[in-house]
This record gives structure tokens, sequence and C-alpha cells, in this order.
């Protein structure tokens, strides 16, 4: 009796580690409005694939791609207030099919001294771009941009994600 593809064992048990977060240099996703931008607990960040086990894939089976896309969907968030850690599974279908089961951790943690001095800079420039008159509208809309606030105890997502093939 011969087993099929899906019932063969697998070599390892688990195929990648990946850890993701806020990159090197703090910036914000593309594809937000003017208006969260000033306002730092609304903002989406910029979030990297920060480092991965084995760095080298695997020959049966790539390192997939948009890892940091779906160990946080919803983008990489600030807050002021302690969270709890989070789990979250997702499946990962390849272009010929074979599927890759992911496990994510997400954790708060502290920013860094360097991360708060990147944040009130990113928002002093998001505050100059929008106080400029455009030709839409002659000035921001009075919202108000409070960078030592939103550099205080902002906590900031970090992931880690382990997948195993199916």
């Amino acid at each position: 009796m011969s087993l099929s593809a899906n019932q063969r064992p697998h070599k390892r048990l688990h195929e990648y580690f990946a850890m993701v977060g806020l990159p090197g240099k703090l910036s914000f996703s593309p594809d937000q409005s003017r208006k969260q931008l000033l306002k730092p607990l609304e903002a989406r960040y910029m979030m990297a694939l920060l480092d991965r086990y084995p760095r080298k894939d695997h020959d049966d089976l790539p390192f997939p791609t948009g890892v940091p896309l779906f160990c946080l969907p919803c983008g990489l968030n600030l807050s002021t207030e302690m969270r709890m850690p989070t789990f979250s599974t997702f499946v990962h279908t390849g272009g010929e099919g074979q599927q890759l089961y992911g496990h994510c951790l997400t954790i708060y943690e502290p920013l860094t001294q360097g991360q708060r001095a990147q944040l009130e800079k990113l928002l002093q420039t998001a505050h100059e771009a929008t106080s400029k008159p455009s030709k839409k509208s002659t000035a921001a809309s009075g919202q108000e941009d409070n960078p030592q606030a939103a550099s205080g105890q902002d906590q900031g997502p970090s992931a880690s994600a382990s997948a195993s093939a199916s």
C-alpha cells in the first residue's frame, strides 16, 4: 500500500519560523488618509519580516511571500495600553496547491527610544505635509498633533509565526 502525497509523514515538524514587526526605519503604510497620519494611534505602520529560520528556502517548499500580511492582516498599529498576546492561524496555498499552515503569536512591546524619536519626526513631517495648502483644499482641518503624547508608552505589535506544511 502506498501513501498519497497528503498522507506521507513530513521530514520536519515546522517548515519555517518567522518574526514580523517594525522595520529599522519607522514609516506609515501608504494606503491611508491624511487625517489618519495626524493621529498616531489610528495610523497603520509599515511592517517587515525581521528574521526567519531557516534563512535559506527548503528545496521542496519555498518560503511563502506575504508572511507579514498574514501575521498582521489589519496592519501594524500603536497603542498606549499594554495588551495581552494574541494567537491566530492562517493557511497559505502555493501556486501548485501545496498548503502551508501558519500559527501566529502577536506580542506587544514598548517602542524603543530610537523608535519614539523616529515617530516624533514622522508625525512632524506628516503635520507639515498636511498643513501646506493643496489645490483642492486650502489647509488641513484642525487635527491636533501631539507627538509627546504619541511617544509616551506606545506599544507596537511584534508577531512571531511558525509554519508547518500539510
